[in-house]
């Protein structure tokens, strides 16, 4: 098996049903993250690398540390904690509850890289979290990945998660849509 990059462009498609970039997206909006190819876990630094993607270091921490991989496409619903309910604002626990109750849930963990290698129009300013499982760095805290564009960039980062940490209202996270199947259990 070719684990060579050389000639291949990372080509995973994440398709919104609405513009992205609003800014109170008092609906959610609904998408689907269709992987290019099953990904080897080392191969992340090379393919955010040759999409000219900064990676910070917390997040390639995380990275090398991933478990849940993406072996299809996965339906993505991303909202604000306002839509959620939180209108004060939330720790990722109470995020948590509160997706779940309206039928959300955690991303694999290699979501955040496929959508950072496909979301290549993402408005300048924008950061979305991406909902996991905490993911310990090498400092031994509870991150996530968030997936945001500066002035010109592409990054990949890394955002703490300590237990006391409260996000704004208008924080935007991504959670993965449990099927009709999932939720009638």
């Amino acid at each position: 098996m070719d684990n060579s990059l050389e000639g291949r462009a990372p080509c995973p498609r994440l398709l919104w049903n609405e513009p992205s970039g609003s800014e109170t997206l008092a609906e959610p909006a609904r998408g689907t993250l269709v992987p290019s190819e099953q990904r080897r876990e080392r191969q992340w630094s090379q393919l955010l690398a040759f999409a000219d993607c900064q990676v910070g270091e917390c997040a390639q921490e995380l990275l090398d540390r991933c478990r849940a991989t993406v072996t299809g496409p996965v339906d993505l619903v991303r909202c604000t904690l306002a839509w959620l309910g939180l209108h004060e604002g939330g720790t990722y626990r109470a995020i948590l509850d509160a997706a779940r109750e309206r039928g959300l849930g955690l991303c694999p963990d290699t979501v955040a890289p496929e959508i950072r290698l496909a979301y290549v129009n993402q408005p300048r300013g924008e950061w979305l979290l991406v909902a996991t499982r905490p993911i310990k760095d090498g400092a031994d805290e509870a991150c996530l990945f968030a997936v945001d564009r500066d002035e010109g960039s592409l990054r990949l980062r890394a955002v703490a998660v300590p237990a006391a940490r409260r996000f704004h209202p208008r924080c935007e996270l991504i959670f993965r849509a449990k099927s009709a199947r999932a939720r009638r259990r």
